[in-house]
């Protein structure tokens, strides 16, 4: 080895008189340098399933696995999934709790559409994939990004008790494009006693509303909706039997709205078609506690409170301040004092009658 210049990579083989170098398998160069050679760039390179498998460079080498969803050996045709398997994909990578719902028929993945896409279909997509199913969410219009391949299930409609989505309702046949591919998230922690307000799937559904969805769900900036609360590590609603206008200000004021003219909602208005029951039986509140978690907050069931009763909220914007009695009424903009716009006064804060 001390008598030629071969690179460590490469094969000396004597002749007479001298010798010559070669690299080995897997690298290129002169023999005397040698660098190691990316099978993975070319598919004529590398033996592993050009459409189910990952190629994986390794020093000298190369070794095949399978994408995320299929087992095999990741070699050519040696990659599968089995009917009615589900995997979660974030755009082209896959993600362990949210993503694009995608389910393999015929040893393909494919997506599917978002047409009555909600709650409890996410539910049943969680519990497949072995997750909690309390706080799982459903996301529409490509959220996750657009798969690709066949749109497999269209109007889905599971009643959420559902051990996988093969067991629910749906469509073969559709009419979509993967604009509409819908996405789901589990397991979505939460600091205790913290708050969220979610418009719901549902609303957007009905509503028509061709937007992030994301904005219906935790937005910050969400100045209505279901009230939900993180109890235990999960969120959970709560029953409008006692829900009242001093509980809306504090929820308000924790989200960094006004506590004036917050509006309790006892009308179902965000409600999700959901047929559990809401998991806090009650919140009582002085109006004056800087969170919810000073309130007193039962979560005793209440045999009482049915499916849908849901407690919402409408806010103000933070600049709005107390400045009226509340109940109070009066007409503004008027020639004279016996007429004008009307105006009521709810939690302390002036507001319109919608005509």
């Amino acid at each position: 080895d001390t008598l030629n210049d071969c690179s460590p990579n490469a094969n000396c083989t004597n002749t007479n008189g001298s010798y010559t170098c070669s690299c080995d398998t897997g690298y290129s160069g002169d023999g005397f340098s040698c660098v190691d050679v990316n099978e993975c760039e070319s598919a004529d390179d590398n033996s592993c399933d050009p459409e189910r498998g990952v190629c994986n460079n390794t020093e000298g080498s190369f070794s095949c696995s399978c994408q995320p969803g299929y087992s095999g050996t990741g070699l050519t045709d040696q990659c599968f999934c089995m009917d009615w398997d589900i995997r979660l994909m974030d755009h082209n990578s896959s993600s362990a709790t949210e993503g694009r719902v995608e389910l393999c028929i015929n040893n393909t993945y494919g997506t599917v559409c978002d047409d009555r896409w909600g709650v409890l279909d996410a539910r049943v997509v969680c519990r497949q994939l072995g997750m909690e199913t309390d706080d799982a969410v459903p996301f529409r219009k490509a959220q996750f990004g657009m798969g690709t391949g066949p749109i497999l299930l269209d109007n889905v409609m599971c009643d959420g008790t559902e051990a996988s989505l093969m067991d629910c309702v749906s469509e073969q046949t559709n009419d979509c494009t993967h604009l509409e591919d819908a996405g789901v998230r589990c397991n979505a922690s939460c600091e205790e006693h913290s708050v969220r307000l979610n418009m719901g799937m549902d609303y957007m559904y009905e509503t028509e509303v061709e937007t992030n969805p994301y904005q219906f769900y935790d937005n910050k900036e969400l100045k209505q909706g279901r009230v939900e609360v993180c109890v235990g590590g999960a969120y959970k609603t709560i029953c409008d039997d006692s829900w009242d206008s001093n509980a809306a200000s504090v929820v308000c004021r924790q989200l960094g709205f006004s506590p004036y003219g917050a509006i309790p909602d006892v009308q179902e208005t965000f409600a999700e078609s959901d047929p559990r029951v809401a998991s806090i039986s009650s919140i009582s509140c002085n109006g004056s506690e800087a969170s919810i978690g000073l309130c007193n907050i039962s979560t005793q069931i209440n045999t009482d409170c049915g499916e849908g009763e849901d407690a919402g909220i409408f806010c103000q914007s933070h600049a709005v301040q107390a400045n009226c009695t509340h109940g109070s009424l009066r007409l503004m903009g008027g020639a004279n004092v016996r007429e004008g716009r009307v105006e009521l006064c709810l939690n302390n804060a002036w507001g319109t009658v919608c005509d």
